[in-house]
């Protein structure tokens, strides 16, 4: 009689593993394939730590960020990328922008934040712009001017953060180092 592991130096034959489920890899892997329920939970990506996605909301309600804010206003409005429908969003800057929502007791309107690079370019902006990571959002606090609010998170957060002053909004965004314009 051959010794169990003689098949593998080619004496006898290879012996067959049998299963529940039969004898070849092939059939486990398909048994198993098709026995799994469906309702098996995807896997999800891992977000960048401290950013907010709102895949997987199943009953179709608006996913609120906070108090005040609602993912859909920090959409991409190009309609064609991922982030028109499912944005990320930097949970230090929801909390920013809730901060200037308090202080003024004012809505607040965000007429731009995550951006797709192809929508960057159309509105003329920086390549390595804020709006690209989740990370901006420009604001018009109703019935304030925008040099108000400037001054606002400016004495609020000297060393930190970066803001802009424009005609018309507020450019906000939590990255970690300070700049102003």
């Amino acid at each position: 009689m051959a010794s169990r592991k003689s098949w593998r130096r080619g004496g006898g034959r290879r012996p067959r593993i049998s299963t529940q489920w039969g004898t070849s890899a092939t059939s486990r892997l398909s048994h198993f394939q098709t026995k799994q329920p469906r309702t098996a939970p995807r896997y999800k990506q891992p977000q960048e730590a401290g950013m907010v996605s709102s895949t997987g909301r199943a009953n179709g309600e608006p996913m609120k960020l906070s108090t005040h804010f609602r993912r859909e206003e920090f959409a991409c409005p190009c309609g064609d990328c991922r982030a028109s429908h499912d944005p990320v969003v930097d949970h230090t800057l929801i909390e920013i922008l809730e901060d200037i929502r308090t202080h003024f007791n004012k809505p607040i309107a965000v007429t731009s934040a995550f951006r797709c690079y192809r929508h960057n370019q159309e509105v003329g902006g920086k390549p390595a712009s804020q709006h690209l990571t989740g990370r901006a959002a420009d604001i018009i606090v109703r019935s304030r001017p925008s040099e108000e609010v400037f001054a606002y998170v400016t004495e609020r957060w000297p060393d930190e953060f970066g803001f802009g002053s424009y005609a018309t909004f507020t450019h906000i965004d939590s990255r970690g180092t300070k700049a102003r314009w």
